[in-house]
């Protein structure tokens, strides 16, 4: 199995740093919130209004996380 290892300068990175840590947290949030959409959409008991509004929400999210690569990251 390949290992990857990355370096940090604590005072220079600490941003990059802390997003690194939380990378898994990151990637459960917008997985949560987009199936939270999806089931919304789905199952939810919305207005014609509503349903139109939660479409376009999700539909420009999966396009933001598709546009800077993340898509097929959360739909493995």
């Amino acid at each position: 199995m390949a290992k990857v290892t990355f370096e940090f300068d604590y005072h220079e990175d600490a941003y990059d740093l802390e997003a690194h840590a939380h990378v898994n947290d990151m990637m459960a949030a917008i997985f949560n919130f987009k199936n939270e959409l999806r089931s919304k959409l789905k199952y939810g008991e919305l207005t014609d209004e509503q349903y139109v509004i939660y479409e376009q929400i999700r539909d420009n999210f999966i396009e933001t996380l598709s546009n800077h690569g993340v898509l097929e990251i959360v739909d493995q």
